[in-house]
């Protein structure tokens, strides 16, 4: 299936945390282990649900490592009959993307395994979960960015970039001293 069949855009809401979060990684996970089998470097739960107790959209991100950044024909047969829409890149490099919508809500991230936007994504929600502080601010950004009104994905993406910018260079930070 071809990728950006598919429209990106979508209304978000944002909760509080929930604790089934993890178990619907849990579920999720094997599935996308016989699909990228032969494959698959790396599967890892990332984003707000990975982080107890902060708010987020329900949707659970998981992030595929895989060691080069393509799926084929077969692999995109398979999240297709999985329930997943793929986008493709989807305007972000190093990163292809599909989802899964319905009673329960997936994000998948398919990166080079241990490259950067792999270990990006484990610097955030690592640091997210050892600085509760810090995971406090984010979700009160969160919960502000929807009480101006803004519900879609892509303004919601916009509004809280600069927060994450710096979000990320102060987990890149830490996380490369955590594990020296």
């Amino acid at each position: 299936m071809p990728a950006a069949m598919f429209t990106i855009e979508e209304s978000i809401k944002i909760v509080p945390y929930h604790s089934i979060w993890p178990a619907y990684y849990e579920a999720e996970k094997p599935l996308l282990q016989s699909v990228f089998a032969q494959r698959l470097r790396g599967i890892e739960h990332i984003g707000s649900t990975s982080v107890v107790g902060l708010a987020a959209k329900p949707i659970v991100d998981i992030m595929i490592g895989l060691p080069d950044l393509m799926i084929t024909i077969w692999e995109q047969q398979q999240l297709l009959l999985l329930g997943y829409e793929y986008f493709g890149q989807a305007g972000v490099p190093g990163r292809l993307y599909a989802r899964k919508r319905g009673r329960k809500n997936y994000n998948l991230q398919i990166v080079c395994y241990e490259e950067m936007v792999w270990f990006n994504n484990l610097a955030i929600r690592d640091y997210l979960r050892a600085h509760p502080t810090e995971a406090a601010v984010y979700a009160a950004l969160k919960y502000a960015i929807v009480k101006e009104g803004i519900r879609s994905l892509l303004a919601y993406t916009e509004h809280k970039y600069p927060f994450m910018r710096q979000l990320r260079q102060r987990a890149g930070r830490w996380y490369s001293r955590a594990f020296l």
